[in-house]
């Protein structure tokens, strides 16, 4: 596993902010101490089991979500009352980029090369702007 398949820290943090649940698979820890990261595989929960608190102490948490799991929580449509406006998800070829989207409501959607962190974005304007339903925060 490398960065590259899990959310940047810096969106990690901001979805945190906006009340990303805090469970998956993938987590970036950071050294309290060090103030050192690193993306473990590792489930937090089992590290928690497996390692004594005094250890655990000195580290800062962070799910690192995988793209599937942040387009699992992203609505598949957002009612504009007459009509939905459905999610779309396509890669760039001129740009080498992803791009995540509701073609109805916003102009360009958010793209990043990174199709982890291109949905973090969509996710993370959804939230600072209560489009998403209770149940998908």
């Amino acid at each position: 596993m490398t960065t590259t398949h899990v959310v940047s820290l810096a969106l990690s943090k901001k979805l945190r902010e906006v009340g990303y649940e805090q469970r998956g698979e993938f987590w970036w820890w950071i050294n309290k101490l060090s103030n050192v990261s690193k993306p473990l595989i590792h489930n937090f929960y089992a590290e928690k089991q497996t390692n004594s608190p005094k250890e655990l102490a000195n580290w800062n948490c962070i799910v690192a979500p995988i793209a599937s799991e942040i387009m699992e929580r992203l609505p598949a449509c957002i009612d504009l009352g007459d009509y939905c406006s459905h999610l779309k998800v396509f890669k760039n070829e001129h740009l080498n980029s992803f791009c995540v989207e509701y073609p109805d409501i916003f102009d360009s959607g958010y793209e990043d090369n990174n199709l982890c962190n291109a949905c973090a974005k969509m996710y993370i304007y959804l939230a600072e702007n209560g489009l998403l339903e209770k149940e998908t925060q």
